[in-house]
């Protein structure tokens, strides 16, 4: 299939640059809304058994863009499809950023 592709990439399909159309990236403003949640039991891979159960969500940026990762400020299973969320951009180790959500009241 033409332009579906599952590892994420800094890049559209077809596309060895940085830069996607005339505008380059571009930038989301990061709010969006939950369109998929569910919980991570184990056995999974060995870097997050110490987390698990944990709660993994696919957010739709209002730009359109999909995003997995977690929601920070609620507990595992208490997220559902269609709550508003804003990107919050959290160092999980050292120097390591990682896009997560929290909610928006």
């Amino acid at each position: 299939m033409r332009g579906v592709r599952h590892v994420p990439a800094p890049t559209a399909p077809g596309v060895r640059g940085l830069r996607v159309g005339r505008g380059g990236l571009g930038t989301c403003l990061g709010a969006g809304e939950v369109w998929a949640s569910t919980v991570i039991h184990p056995p999974t891979l060995p870097a997050f058994a110490s987390r698990t159960p944990y709660g993994a969500v696919v957010v739709r940026l209002e730009e359109g863009v999909f995003l997995v990762g977690n929601v920070v400020d609620r507990a595992t299973g208490e997220v559902a499809i269609g709550m508003p969320v804003a990107v919050v951009i959290t160092e999980v180790e050292d120097g390591v950023r990682l896009p997560l959500f929290r909610l928006v009241r």
